[in-house]
């Protein structure tokens, strides 16, 4: 074979000695290789609209594999640490390990996940939760999240990688759905609908509120809902919305 060989893609090798039967070297590692993917999934939707919204929880799910098979070493000196957009915050005491301690994550004040795994043999599984802001910027429309796996093995460690995006260091990005009623506000004079300008200008200094019109009377009748839990009223600029909104038919009303 020679000295200074690369043996770094061979699977198997065969040697011939003094004449006698080939002796079989199989899977010689020349170095570790782990793989780190981050997922997600819809673990609370608060409005029940079937996508990721503001007040709703997000459970990722990291998985680390040793992709060298059983006759490998394992990694040894495994850590995986992760912080946490800012436009969530971490569900205090929702990661969980497969192994390992988690050393940051599950105690009150924490806003990064930092986990001592040791050594990966095959297949390592984290999970822990996010809850997406609310109120939510008008001007944000996703989160993301993607940590790091290092080792005494891995030279300059691994970050992880959202399969679903077809490359193999993505983060796992989670586009968040707002439902916003908003708009100008003015004084119809010819009552057509349209914002005219001239005469028709903007008004400011008057309240409006959205409410669910559950009987589709286009009044305000015993069983329909305000939106209590998380709305703006319009009082000072000459535009209005109204934010987290479940998924009905909402309606303004009161002029004053």
């Amino acid at each position: 074979m020679g000295s200074g060989g690369d043996f770094s893609n061979a699977g198997a090798m065969k040697l011939s000695v003094a004449g006698n039967d080939d002796i079989v070297l199989s899977n010689i590692e020349a170095a570790p290789s782990v793989t780190v993917t981050n997922t997600y999934l819809l673990l609370m939707d608060n409005d029940f609209d079937g996508v990721a919204s503001p007040g709703d929880t997000i459970r990722h799910t990291i998985v680390m594999t040793n992709t060298d098979d059983t006759f490998d070493a394992p990694v040894s000196g495994v850590f995986l640490n992760s912080g946490i957009d800012a436009n969530a915050n971490l569900v205090v005491g929702s990661v969980t390990t497969m192994q390992g301690t988690v050393t940051t994550g599950n105690m009150g004040g924490n806003t990064s996940i930092s986990i001592n795994i040791g050594s990966i043999a095959d297949t390592i599984t984290v999970t822990y939760d996010v809850l997406i802001n609310s109120p939510f910027s008008s001007t944000v429309f996703q989160i993301s999240n993607q940590g790091t796996v290092t080792s005494n093995d891995l030279v300059g460690g691994v970050i992880t990688d959202y399969p679903a995006s077809g490359g193999n260091t993505d983060p796992t990005i989670i586009p968040i759905t707002q439902s916003i009623i908003g708009d100008f506000v003015w004084s119809d004079i010819n009552n057509d609908g349209v914002q005219n300008g001239g005469a028709e200008l903007g008004i400011s200094g008057i309240t409006l509120d959205a409410y669910f019109d559950v009987d589709n009377s286009n009044t305000i009748s015993g069983g329909d809902i305000f939106t209590w839990h998380d709305y703006y009223r319009y009082q000072r600029s000459l535009f209005f919305w109204f934010t987290k909104l479940f998924k009905f038919s909402y309606r303004c009303y009161r002029y004053r």
